[in-house]
């Protein structure tokens, strides 16, 4: 196979390693997640204030012989004898383990986990320890307390917070704590029983976004599991196009609440590559399919209420300033400077950001009424007879191009042109598009992987995307069924595969693609 070096030469931004963990069981609710590994329970919550996802290691809950199954952890769980209670809105679970457990290790992450000192203390309400750390002035912690058929495990952002946190839940009694996590279970009967499916939601759901323990908001994060190797960023394509649809399926309270969050605390620097959780920038560079993908939130707003129609039409007329600075002089195309996978691109105006950007101006003219309406729908068709005059070659679409005669030929599967037929741009059958689907899914095109579990890779990583595959069931274009063959990681998607064997090679735990797993395959049962 040709390496990544050998075949782009500017550096990559968000470089992932190949993950070699798949045997890990994940879980988690709106405060926190929770992974086990081998004998040991790792907890995870954002300390928001400081924009960092912190963890703690658990040990003496199993022994090394014991644990969970691999792959997701329901609300609900019963396994190996082991009952696991996690209802969704508390900032605590329960387990039916009682034992001297014990905090073994603590560490914070953005992108590169950092270690921390673990230290404990006593206090008269509680006859367990409470573990905490000192992390960027705060003192995350968390608790153990004892109940009558197992162990209620609580995080805080003190040690404090994280005792009476137990204490609350124990008042609140372990009736209702089942109570509220079966029925948070059944929003999911729609999927009659389709463990795949419903595994996926919940981690894109639960993982995606969190209640701020230090902090009365949410924020929203590439991933709430450490093993995601850019966990604690914020991805705006990540979230509004991939994940945000499959919340407002199954929790549309909270969906309302999160559109709130990004129009409030992640507005200010849409378009930028990556934001820390409280919405600063972390890494800057203009992504336009980033900024195309705040008009669809816009209309998201509308449908849930959170704006009116006519601060819906302001914030548009602020999106349509910001791409004044990207416009080409002469054509209503525009330009960008990283693509659709965080990475440079070699000519400035890629074809798909600008048909992302033509599909979501027509999703919220939809959504208003007027002039600013018909702005965008006008805007609109400009940008699609500048797209159809300027971005077919050779009888093809290129995938980049500098609008003076440079072009490439190239697909990107996070932001792919196999999606045109999706967003109504093409008709499956139109011969510009059948040829450059040819192209894309042949040898003539180096990122295309061949294999058993063959698919578009690209130059962040050369090894099949799963997004390939919900591109073309999205668009019609292949049947749903391959998702459902795909091993992955014990049925949990992540970024990309191996193309012999089907498992999960980069990027697990990661609630973009169980976001896209689930729009793809229930767009095939429609």
């Amino acid at each position: 196979m040709i390496r990544l070096e050998e075949k782009h030469s500017q550096p990559i931004i968000t470089s992932p390693q190949i993950s070699q963990r798949k045997d890990l069981s994940v879980g988690g609710n709106y405060y926190f997640s929770l992974i086990f590994d081998g004998g040991k329970l790792k907890i995870c919550f954002p300390i928001c204030t400081a924009s960092i996802l912190h963890c703690f290691v658990i040990s003496g809950i199993f022994s090394e012989t014991e644990g969970i199954e691999p792959g997701w952890i329901s609300n609900h769980h019963f396994s190996n004898g082991i009952e696991i209670v996690i209802p969704p809105d508390r900032p605590g679970l329960f387990i039916s383990r009682k034992g001297r457990f014990e905090v073994t290790s603590s560490d914070s992450t953005i992108f590169w986990p950092i270690s921390h000192a673990v230290r404990s203390m006593r206090s008269p309400w509680s006859s367990n320890p409470v573990y905490f750390s000192e992390v960027s002035g705060k003192l995350p912690a968390i608790a153990f307390s004892e109940v009558d058929d197992g162990t209620i495990i609580t995080v805080g952002d003190t040690p404090d917070r994280a005792i009476l946190s137990g204490i609350s839940l124990r008042r609140i009694g372990m009736v209702t704590l089942r109570s509220e996590a079966d029925n948070f279970l059944l929003k999911f009967d729609s999927l009659h029983g389709n463990s795949r499916l419903i595994s996926n939601a919940m981690l894109s759901i639960f993982l995606s976004n969190s209640r701020c323990i230090d902090a009365q908001e949410n924020c929203i994060m590439a991933s709430k599991s450490p093993y995601y190797y850019v966990s604690a960023g914020y991805w705006a394509r990540d979230f509004i196009f991939w994940v945000l649809p499959v919340i407002e399926r199954f929790d549309e309270d909270r969906a309302r609440e999160l559109i709130d969050d990004l129009l409030k605390k992640y507005w200010r620097n849409r378009g930028i590559h990556a934001l820390y959780l409280d919405g600063r920038i972390l890494y800057d560079g203009f992504e336009l399919d980033q900024l195309a993908y705040h008009f669809l939130l816009l209309a998201h707003a509308i449908k849930y209420g959170v704006l009116s129609d006519s601060r819906a039409a302001s914030l548009s007329k602020e999106l349509l300033a910001d791409l004044s600075h990207f416009k080409n002089d002469k054509f209503n195309l525009y330009s960008t400077v990283l693509n659709s996978s965080d990475d440079p691109v070699e000519y400035p105006y890629v074809t798909y950001n600008n048909v992302a950007l033509w599909y979501s101006m027509r999703y919220l003219a939809g959504y208003l009424k007027g002039a600013i309406s018909e702005r965008l729908i006008d805007l609109a068709e400009y940008i699609r007879r500048d797209i159809m005059i300027n971005m077919i070659k050779e009888g093809q679409f290129v995938y980049s191009t500098d609008l003076a005669g440079k072009y490439n030929f190239y697909d990107d599967p996070t932001g792919s042109i196999l999606l045109f037929p999706y967003f109504g741009f093409s008709e499956s059958h139109d011969p510009v598009f059948r040829k450059t689907a040819n192209w894309i899914m042949s040898e003539k095109n180096p990122y295309y992987i061949q294999g058993r579990y063959g698919g578009l890779g690209n130059m962040h990583v050369d090894h099949p995307w799963l997004h390939h595959h919900y591109s073309m069931i999205l668009s019609s274009l292949s049947d749903a069924r391959i998702l459902e063959s795909l091993p992955m990681d014990h049925g949990l998607a992540c970024e990309t595969i191996d193309e012999n064997d089907g498992g999960c090679l980069t990027g697990i735990h990661f609630p973009g693609s169980s976001g896209m797993y689930v729009q793809a395959s229930l767009k095939a049962k429609t």
